[in-house]
């Protein structure tokens, strides 16, 4: 009502102006200016109880309403601070923000398959700050007998104390590695399993005493695939017999030709047929994945039998294993990638090895040892660094070449894990490569219960019966890649679980628990959401950053409360 407003203020101006005449027309001068201060604010405080007193205010969010999806480690102050400065806010849970506008999202981020739930929708990512803890980890989830169990990762420390990190199993450490205080770095820790099968070990940091993360690390030991060995020696000798009797005891199918005269041979062979080996030729060797001999030996052969050796190592990945001597002939092409370094002391010498993150000492007659070749991976050293065993690729298969010409010595000092390492690392990586009928793989490396994964299978036929956990699976074959075929799954459980066909064949993988890995999770959701934000930003258009003009009304009771205290100030000043 504009007329009762305008009765009001002129009442109140009138009644203003003769309290302001009768202030200053009073004989006491002192505090007038006080005085008509207070008469003042006291008429408009009680002209604005009568009225409404209106004023205009920006807000540029009161045509956008804003959406707020909230993940695990957000920060309680910034949510606060987001409200409060967009106060028409709703926060809404995963499965609401496919439709959701104006959508922010604060914490760690989301995972793959939450961020598909978004279905392109854009958004703003208000990450939170570093993660602490193990940010990354990488490593095998099979390995075969004898080989080392290799793990990396990424630790970021903003304490100021330093961590520790323990690969542990069994109650024992295994391996460990410090990081330093506000420090972000890699890290490796290794070990040599002494178990076949499935296990499941601890990376363990720790400040001090204090624990401040315990991660299960699954993985299962196969047993080396049973190889077929041919071993040629020119002489009768103890290497060789030891040799020949620990394949035999493993499993593996050995065939063996010892020269005792000139164009005389004396043959055995342990897990397998007997075949003629008076002649090494391309149809001879095609019976077997790995030769085994020394320098000697090949040196005795003929021209034809050395390139069916060659031959049968370029074209058919056979593994060649030469046990070398001081010589040197880069015409020979099993000498050529190993160039010998003799020493000039001809004394025996102990050496002390280091393979596959293990230590042993072997007392050998004047060492030789390897030159480092770039076209060359080192296997063995001594604890100088000096190369006594490498391997090298030729054509599809590879050569390895070592100066340990009395490894059973560990054997006679009682070290047979160590003599088994050892030549389980030798034939590992000479042997001819075999592909599998089926591979599996699972994604992602990290799962939870009832968190999607995708099991991939890679085969050259159709894999019949698939399943997981008695579960049958509906495999989905890719168009480009016919091969692979893939589906989903959502497991209930954690621990290990088995993916099996109908022909026989099973593979193992395992589901974590929520508190193993929170650190590499949160990191990799962070990374993830902050890639996906990047491709669908947030639409800053005009009508969202252009403030907007909105009308308050100024509350009655400030009116009253200013009303009150003018009138208490001239009071007061009567008093004076």
């Amino acid at each position: 009502m504009p007329w009762f407003n305008h009765i009001v203020i002129g009442l109140c101006a009138m009644l203003l102006a003769f309290l302001l005449w009768k202030e200053v027309t009073r004989p006491l001068r002192a505090r007038l200016w006080w005085r008509i201060v207070a008469t003042c604010i006291a008429m408009i405080a009680f002209a604005g109880m009568a009225i409404d007193i209106r004023y205009q205010i920006s807000n540029t969010d009161s045509n956008n309403k804003q959406s707020l999806l909230l993940t695990d480690g957000y920060n309680k102050d910034s949510i606060t601070a987001f409200i409060k400065a967009h106060p028409n806010t709703d926060t809404i849970s995963v499965s609401e923000a496919a439709t959701a506008t104006n959508l922010h999202v604060f914490g760690n981020g989301l995972t793959l398959a939450d961020l598909q739930l978004l279905k392109s929708n854009t958004i703003q990512f208000h990450p939170t700050n570093n993660t602490n803890g193990i940010t990354a980890i990488n490593c095998p989830h099979t390995i075969h007998s004898g080989e080392a169990l290799q793990v990396e990762g990424r630790y970021n420390n903003t304490s100021k104390l330093p961590v520790t990190i323990y690969l542990a199993a069994f109650g024992n450490s295994l391996d460990t590695v410090t990081i330093a205080p506000l420090q972000e770095q890699t890290f490796h820790l290794q070990t040599i399993p002494k178990h076949s099968g499935r296990a499941v070990y601890s990376v363990i940091a720790m400040a001090q005493k204090d624990t401040l993360e315990n991660n299960a690390l699954p993985f299962e030991v196969l047993p080396m695939q049973p190889l077929r060995v041919l071993v040629l020696a020119a002489t009768p000798n103890f290497e060789h017999k030891f040799l020949k009797n620990w394949l035999y005891e493993n499993n593996y199918a050995v065939a063996s030709r010892t020269t005792v005269s000139k164009a005389k041979y004396a043959t055995s062979f342990l897990n397998t047929k007997s075949i003629i080996l008076d002649n090494i030729t391309g149809s001879a060797l095609s019976n077997f994945d790995l030769l085994i001999a020394d320098d000697d030996v090949l040196n005795s052969l003929s021209a034809n039998e050395l390139a069916a050796i060659k031959t049968a190592i370029v074209q058919q990945g056979l593994g060649l294993v030469v046990q070398r001597d001081s010589s040197n002939d880069a015409s020979k092409f099993y000498q050529q990638p190993f160039t010998i370094n003799t020493t000039s002391n001809s004394e025996q010498k102990t050496l002390r090895l280091q393979f596959n993150n293990t230590k042993e000492q072997l007392l050998v007659a004047q060492p030789t040892y390897l030159k480092a070749n770039a076209s060359t991976q080192t296997l063995i050293t001594d604890d100088s660094t000096k190369i006594m065993a490498a391997v090298s690729i030729l054509g599809m298969g590879k050569i390895v070449a070592t100066t340990l010409n009395a490894t059973y010595s560990l054997v006679l000092q009682n070290k047979p894990a160590s003599y088994y390492q050892l030549w389980s690392l030798l034939l590992q990586k000479a042997a001819k490569q075999t592909n599998e009928d089926i591979n599996v793989k699972v994604k992602p490396n990290i799962i939870y219960p009832y968190q999607q994964a995708t099991i991939q299978i890679e085969s050259t036929t159709q894999p019949l019966g698939v399943m997981v956990q008695q579960t049958a699976l509906a495999l989905q074959q890719q168009v480009q890649l016919p091969y692979i075929r893939s589906a989903s799954y959502w497991p209930k459980q954690t621990g290990w679980q088995r993916i099996e066909t109908a022909n026989g064949f099973s593979r193992y993988w395992y589901v974590f628990q929520p508190k193993d890995w929170a650190s590499v999770q949160a990191t990799d959701n962070m990374l993830a959401t902050k890639m996906y934000a990047a491709t669908h930003k947030y639409p800053l258009n005009k009508e969202s950053v252009t403030a907007t003009k909105q009308t308050a009304t100024l509350p009655k009771i400030y009116c009253f409360l200013f009303f009150l205290l003018a009138m208490a100030a001239l009071w007061l000043e009567r008093k004076l």
